[in-house]
């Protein structure tokens, strides 16, 4: 035996400086030469601060935020944390972390349906990316079986709403009629004393817009009634219900029940983010984030202000929009339009509800959600064509020539039965306000994602034409897309693109590069602006909305414990 001929166990020492990793990742085919601006400086930025609990790490939409989290997983795996987890808010987006990280050459584990890709994360050896709804099920098995010791929240400006769907069970009458009849027998005598039997009866149809909400005492009163009665429905053995119950279960009398349009929602009135054990002291949490006007729902999701906030100067994902109007156009943007467009070009077309889905039957359906990431593979690679998001105003990258086209109808106010009710109720608007800014901001960049991307938006409809109409509102988006929209009007209106043609002809010259265009835009987006007194109107109302998100947290931890 020649033991001089075996290789050492040694290890040599692994980089943690994520700058430094990049730099001694293999040469792969189509590894990036080099870092962005942006980039840099947010990893430095983070690792001048890697000791933090909570890091918040802003960059523009399209800017490399996945590049900077998976340099950040790879540097606390090389630090031996254990447990390195790094969540997206799709399985969508688990593939494209997935493929880029593969791209760099960075070794991960993949789970999105109760596997794993590999043994790499359960060994030691590299972060595992998954989903939040993996991460923050009631019966999560990741955080049971392998509690991480640093987590990367991937999208973290809309994580408010993906951590809401973990705790809100949702019971429909057409899906489980006999479940959601005996609960509404359980709250009518309740409904009835508070004198809105009325509005309770016409909530329990779905084609009556009526929202009303239990008061706290008269869910306490039925608590125990209330948990038997999911219990005795299978409750537990549900294929989506039980993820939510596990984490209500004990808490029911912590939530509140709305019932709107044919559903019931149990729900906590505000998060209780600071009663999960993944945001206590021990964990290291990096939050990756679209730039934000305002950090108020990023304080409800997770129940704190970040200790560092990193936002780097940069013009990365400032890419080019028109934002053309159908209001003013006699017949709007027609699904005949529409459809004739998609059999030139591809188009995007986003609404907020199934049943605005039903309105564009006629030119294309949305996909099933177990197909949903196939379908938009195979959409991405078509020249022609129309895909139909329900719902969604994140996770859905489709940058250049993958699409550079959407039509916009119905304002994304989310599906939440409580915030329908916030809303329709008790018009907490500059709560709504806040959050249909951020939506709206994600919207734009589904298809607009880099610096040299650009792209043409049809608005249809009158709710979301009225919003952008509203300089209040529009002061609660990122700059660059206030400046884009008073642009849209004034080429609208300048121009007359008032008709079908014209709007054909508009929307060729932005795809064919018109130096007209390109002259223009570049001069206006410079100095276009918003009404002053709105935007201070806005920047004074930031520091009472964060503090109103604050206190509901504590108020959120203090009931549920």
């Amino acid at each position: 035996m020649d033991f001089k001929s075996l290789s050492s166990t040694n290890k040599s020492e692994v980089p943690i400086d994520p700058v430094r990793i990049f730099e001694t990742l293999p040469s792969l085919e189509h590894t990036p030469n080099d870092l962005w601006r942006g980039q840099d400086r947010a990893l430095s930025g983070w690792h001048e601060n890697r000791e933090k609990s909570d890091t918040l790490v802003c960059l523009n939409t399209g800017a490399g935020k996945t590049i900077v989290g998976l340099l950040v997983a790879q540097s606390l795996v090389n630090e031996r944390v254990e447990n390195v987890i790094y969540v997206c808010s799709t399985i969508d987006l688990v593939r494209q972390t997935a493929n880029e990280a593969k791209r760099l050459g960075i070794p991960c584990t993949t789970r999105t349906r109760g596997d794993f890709s590999n043994d790499l994360f359960e060994t030691g050896k590299s972060f595992c990316v998954t989903t939040y709804q993996a991460m923050f099920n009631g019966l999560s098995a990741i955080a049971r079986n392998h509690f991480p010791g640093g987590i990367i929240f991937d999208d973290a400006h809309v994580a408010e709403g993906m951590l809401r769907s973990a705790f809100s069970l949702k019971i429909n009458k057409g899906e489980e009629p006999d479940l959601f009849g005996e609960i509404a027998a359980l709250f009518e005598p309740h409904f009835s004393s508070l004198g809105v039997s009325g509005k309770f009866t016409d909530s329990l149809n779905s084609e009556y817009f009526s929202t009303v909400m239990a008061a706290p005492r008269g869910v306490i009163e039925r608590k125990e009634q209330l948990t038997n009665l999911l219990r005795q429905h299978g409750i537990k053995q549900h294929k989506d219900h039980r993820y939510v119950f596990a984490h209500l279960e004990d808490h029911i009398d912590a939530c509140a029940v709305v019932f709107s349009r044919g559903s019931v929602e149990i729900s906590p009135p505000f998060l209780p983010s600071l009663s999960m054990d993944v945001f206590g002291n021990n964990v290291r949490r990096v939050y990756l984030s679209a730039t934000l006007q305002s950090q108020a729902d990023f304080v409800r999701a997770f129940g704190r202000r970040p200790d560092v906030t990193i936002m780097p100067e940069n013009d990365a994902g400032n890419g080019e929009r028109l934002i053309l109007d159908g209001r003013k156009l006699p017949q709007g943007f027609s699904k005949d339009f529409v459809r004739s467009l998609s059999g030139q070009r591809k188009v995007v077309i986003a609404v907020p509800s199934y049943a605005h889905a039903k309105n564009w039957a006629d030119v294309t359906q949305p996909p099933n959600v177990s197909e949903f990431s196939d379908s938009l593979d195979k959409f991405r690679e078509k020249k022609t064509g129309a895909f139909l998001l329900v719902n969604r105003v994140d996770g859905i990258d489709l940058p250049a020539d993958t699409c550079r086209l959407m039509v916009i109808e119905g304002l994304p106010t989310g599906s939440s039965l409580l915030e329908r009710f916030q809303f329709e109720y008790l018009r907490m608007n500059a709560l709504q306000g806040v959050r249909i800014a951020g939506r709206i901001a994600q919207l734009f960049g589904r298809i607009n994602r880099g610096r040299n991307d650009f792209g043409a938006f049809l608005i249809e409809g009158k709710d979301v034409s009225v919003w952008l109409g509203n300089d209040r509102n529009v002061a609660l988006l990122p700059p660059l897309l206030q400046k884009q929209i008073v642009v849209g009007n004034t080429v609208q209106e300048g121009l007359n693109i008032n008709s079908d043609e014209s709007v054909i002809e508009a929307i060729n010259r932005i795809m064919n590069r018109d130096e007209g265009w390109l002259e223009y835009y570049g001069n206006e987006v410079k100095s276009a602006e918003l009404d002053k007194n709105q935007r201070d109107r806005a920047e004074r109302a930031e520091p009472f909305l964060v503090e109103a998100a604050l206190s509901e947290a504590l108020l959120a931890h203090a009931i549920w414990e």
